[in-house]
């Protein structure tokens, strides 16, 4: 089942009429749709077989214009790894490819196991849930956010979420090198190391490190980041500097903290 759902975003922006002024420019919108899939897909054609339970809400810009264009060439790409599709064409192959890996994969594994009476089937019951939403960022920026939630089999299903950041004006992709000057990693680093150790409620090394927090690795910039009015938010998935169990971790840094890191 499919169904869109249409949605608006405005855009303000300005321009100089003359050098005694500035007037406001025409308001423009930037126009998004929601995509939205829920299909059950079978192992066999039995009603007691395992399912693939696949539910998508995909939102993406319809406007006719480069904003657009390069929104969409981003969110598909980091939502399916596909490089030029469209947002529909892009969602259907999606679906068509993992529900055919789903079957190709599983079927001949599931009817042995099924023929020698094995118990202890649930893993193969497999589902694939995405959720996004594209929002009003820091002043200029739109924010898009994808929460992936999927299980293929093994001990605990597997969450993923990403930030992207845009320029409303252009709808060209904010890279954390597009904020900061060079060099940037050092300061940033400790504001973050302090921030996880504030969230945490330790402060020293050796306690954050019993709560599970970087074992394997040292703090870092995420490029899983969110423009917000009043600060930015760093997003860290689960195994990035933290075991499974203790999931997503988010750390704020307001930008009155960052003034001497960020680009004028």
């Amino acid at each position: 089942m499919k169904k869109k759902d249409i949605f608006r975003i405005t855009i303000t922006t300005y321009c100089f009429l003359s050098m005694l002024g500035c007037n406001k420019a025409p308001v423009s919108e930037t126009i998004f749709k929601s995509i939205q899939i829920a299909e059950q897909v079978p192992l066999m054609p039995d009603t007691l077989s395992p399912a693939c339970n696949i539910n998508i809400d995909f939102n993406y810009a319809v406007s006719e214009d480069s904003v657009a264009y390069y929104i969409n060439r981003e969110i598909v790409k980091a939502a399916f790894g596909y490089e030029a599709l469209s947002p529909e064409v892009a969602v259907d192959s999606f679906v068509a490819h993992y529900t055919h890996n789903y079957i190709h994969d599983l079927l001949p594994y599931y009817k042995e196991d099924k023929e020698s009476g094995k118990e202890g089937l649930g893993w193969y019951n497999y589902y694939y849930h995405l959720k996004t939403d594209m929002q009003k960022g820091k002043e200029g920026v739109l924010n898009y956010i994808m929460e992936m939630n999927s299980y293929e089999g093994g001990a605990h299903g597997n969450q993923v979420n990403t930030y992207l950041n845009f320029y409303a004006e252009s709808g060209k992709l904010i890279t954390l090198d597009d904020l900061f000057g060079p060099g940037y990693e050092t300061s940033l680093n400790i504001l973050l190391l302090k921030a996880l150790m504030e969230k945490v409620g330790v402060t020293s090394m050796e306690a954050l490190q019993e709560k599970g927090y970087l074992l394997w690795t040292s703090i870092y910039p995420s490029k899983n980041f969110l423009l917000k009015s009043n600060d930015i938010e760093f997003l860290y998935n689960a195994y990035e500097i933290a075991p499974y169990v203790v999931g997503v971790t988010v750390l704020k840094i307001p930008y009155d903290e960052l003034a001497d890191m960020l680009k004028k």
